[in-house]
């Protein structure tokens, strides 16, 4: 497997574009008369084509971090960026369409509707997204084509977790947001079978040839890495709209 920091490293001296930019990023959660800090200062800047894992105990902001990158909550404090937008400014419109077009997300508690189905919990994303997998086959990926019709409280805890994986993926999302330490990562299918790659990432390493990098597998990284705090990964993707739709 590439080394990602080498990746990060050679990414930063490169032609390869940051597409989640943050600086002094804070976060305060007020409870009652007690200020919580969650974030202090944070600076990152992730590129296209990188996979992140936040490692860091309950409480250290790693989920906060995946929430204010996915347009689902506010700093207190500093800037946050995708690609050229500013995710701290845009207006509620603006953030709606950001997360149902760009982010996918695998929520830690999976966050599934107990009155749907397996396929309908899935088809309910897949309807709204501009450029929709098709559900049965996110469900396939993950497994669980014999399951479709099942409501959530037929499954086990590790099926529901596949089929909030199935959802984030039936969007085809530019950024895939895992804010649970209880998905392993080889339950994500790899990326290539649902989101094909533009090709960035290997011009990436053919541009940096004495450099031993070489371009991150499709797959999603196993070993040591099989169990993340958070993870986010930037997937190869073009420029598309930000802005409310007319």
């Amino acid at each position: 497997m590439p080394d990602p920091l080498l990746f990060h490293e050679v990414a930063a001296n490169s032609a390869v574009p940051v597409v989640f930019r943050a600086r002094g990023l804070s976060k305060i959660y007020q409870m009652g008369e007690v200020e919580v800090p969650a974030l202090k200062d944070v600076d990152l800047d992730v590129y296209e084509g990188e996979f992140v894992v936040l490692l860091g105990p309950s409480g250290s902001g790693k989920s906060t971090l995946l929430n204010i990158l996915g347009g689902l909550d506010s700093p207190s404090g500093g800037t946050a960026m995708w690609r050229d937008h500013d995710l701290v400014r845009a207006g509620e419109a603006e953030l709606t369409q950001y997360r149902r077009d760009h982010v996918g997300f695998v929520f830690q508690f999976y966050n599934l509707i107990p009155s749907l189905t397996v396929i309908e919990n899935v088809a309910l994303v897949a309807e709204i997204s501009a450029r929709p997998f098709d559900p049965k086959e996110a469900l396939k990926l993950v497994g669980l084509s014999h399951r479709l019709d099942h409501f959530p409280s037929q499954l086990s805890g590790g099926e529901q977790q596949r089929v909030a994986v199935a959802r984030a993926i039936a969007k085809r999302p530019d950024a895939l947001l895992v804010m649970s330490r209880q998905v392993p990562l080889t339950t994500i299918p790899a990326r290539s079978s649902w989101r094909p790659s533009t090709g960035r990432t290997r011009s990436l390493a053919q541009r940096q040839s004495s450099s031993p990098i070489t371009p991150p597998s499709p797959a999603w990284p196993t070993g040591c890495c099989g169990w993340a705090g958070a993870a986010l990964s930037v997937l190869s993707t073009t420029q598309r709209d930000f802005g409310p739709r007319s």
